[in-house]
């Protein structure tokens, strides 16, 4: 059975995490493979709503597995924490579960080096340890899963690892005890939990290794059941004809290769990434599904050509709830960009589009597409890569009537309104792509077929 692949074809928060809970039903397996928990994916499940960031979003499905391949960075403190709420609901785990040894694992420190440089490189990262533990994987420096399962093997990384890092604290950064509390006790702590970091705070060392020994020998005890090889579990599902549904995470413009660099997080998160975040060849893809937002919004720092800084768009980022689900952070919000969207096929390989949240336009007269930009007097339509230069773009609109009516019953496409279904068409001409799902809410049931 070919394998479906969803990805975000924006910056991000377009809402994956809904459609591929709606396509879980029909899948055997969902699959994540890359990123970390500066994900976050909304689902709704019996009017409840459910913030995942680390398990892949067919977890409500009770007949569906779920692969966190290697290609992620885990945080095991977070997760078992998110599994928790999971069964809260009263989902079953048992046997659907399957965490690759081959990931990597985000440590105390990576957190604290995310806060130490990002008060220099300001790039409004979320402060979970993602980017410090990507650099530690690249340098070969990282400490992987199938590591932890093997005490002795962990503990001589876990020590090497905190005394360099010492190191790089103090010599580096110029961080002392002092420092180092204020960043666990306040930086780090959880308001919601009440959870905080001092349980890993040495006066002498910094970061005490026996309490982060201890902290994650407990930890391999809680999931040591769901660690596995997951590459051959995946080549096993494809040999046995498994219908496999892809997750990706954050948007395909933050891919750490491909996106607005330096605003972009740390891993491949466009449709290349699956490949060597699962462990399978390309050849296996036979879709791929962008999700985009009938508009644009984005989280942090970086050039953004279509933002509304005025009421318009105040009114979508609070129709919209543009929140971040991970951060709580406020979304900037502008019109819909063809220019990114267009960059967005190329890298992607997008076979076809999900439109979410077109009911957030129901109330504006006059809606607006970015069609191409203008720079220097020169007509611009592909994808600047120096961010210098995006910054320098000035956007190009063509001007739709708006339907100012509510499409939040729709249930087929001619339910719409007619400035409704004509948005939908001339989106769907700019980019020569159908959109084969519009979604106008956050209920299952909202979610048009085509």
């Amino acid at each position: 059975m070919p394998i479906t692949a969803v990805v975000g074809s924006q910056w991000g928060d377009e809402g994956k995490g809904r459609l591929i809970d709606f396509l879980s039903a029909k899948s055997d397996i969902v699959a994540r493979y890359a990123g970390g928990p500066n994900a976050g994916h909304t689902v709704m499940v019996k009017d409840m709503q459910c913030i995942l960031h680390q398990i892949p979003s067919g977890i409500f499905c009770p007949n569906t597995a779920c692969i966190v391949g290697n290609g992620l960075v885990l945080d095991l403190l977070d997760l078992k924490k998110e599994l928790e709420e999971i069964k809260q609901n009263g989902v079953k785990l048992e046997n659907r579960l399957f965490i690759s040894d081959k990931a990597h694992l985000i440590m105390p420190y990576h957190r604290v080096l995310d806060v130490v440089k990002d008060r220099t490189q300001q790039l409004g990262t979320t402060a979970r340890g993602i980017g410090p533990a990507y650099v530690d994987k690249i340098d070969r420096k990282g400490i992987r899963v199938c590591d932890l399962m093997n005490e002795k093997v962990f503990e001589e990384k876990l020590s090497k690892a905190l005394e360099e890092k010492k190191e790089l604290f103090s010599r580096i950064y110029s961080l002392d005890s002092k420092g180092m509390k204020e960043i666990l006790e306040v930086k780090l702590a959880n308001k919601k939990t009440g959870e905080n970091f001092s349980r890993f705070f040495d006066e002498k060392e910094f970061l005490n290794t026996q309490a982060i020994l201890e902290e994650f020998l407990s930890l391999r005890k809680d999931f040591e059941k769901c660690f596995t090889d997951t590459v051959f579990l995946m080549h096993d599902a494809i040999e046995k004809g498994k219908r496999i549904l892809v997750e990706g995470a954050q948007g395909g413009l933050l891919d750490i290769d491909l996106g607005t660099y330096p605003f972009v997080t740390s891993s491949n998160s466009s449709s290349g990434g699956i490949a060597s975040g699962l462990g399978i060849g390309v050849r296996n893809f036979d879709e791929v599904i962008g999700v985009m937002k009938a508009y644009t919004t984005r989280v942090g720092g970086g050039p953004f050509p279509t933002e509304l800084k005025n009421e318009i768009g105040e009114h979508i980022a609070e129709k919209g709830r543009e929140f971040g689900a991970t951060t709580g952070r406020k979304r900037r919000c502008g019109w819909l960009d063809i220019v990114v969207l267009k960059y967005s096929i190329a890298i992607n390989g997008i076979t076809g589009f999900a439109l979410t949240k077109l009911d957030v336009l129901d109330d504006l007269e006059k809606i607006k597409v970015c069609t191409h930009y203008e720079l220097g007097g020169e007509r611009v339509e592909e994808f600047p890569s120096s961010i210098e230069r995006l910054e320098k773009c000035t956007p190009v609109f063509e001007e739709f009537e708006g339907w100012m009516q509510d499409t939040s019953s729709a249930r087929k496409l001619e339910d719409l309104p007619e400035n409704a279904i004509k948005y939908v068409q001339a989106v769907e001409g700019f980019l020569k792509k159908p959109i084969k799902f519009v979604s106008i809410g956050p209920e299952r049931s909202q979610i048009i077929v085509r």
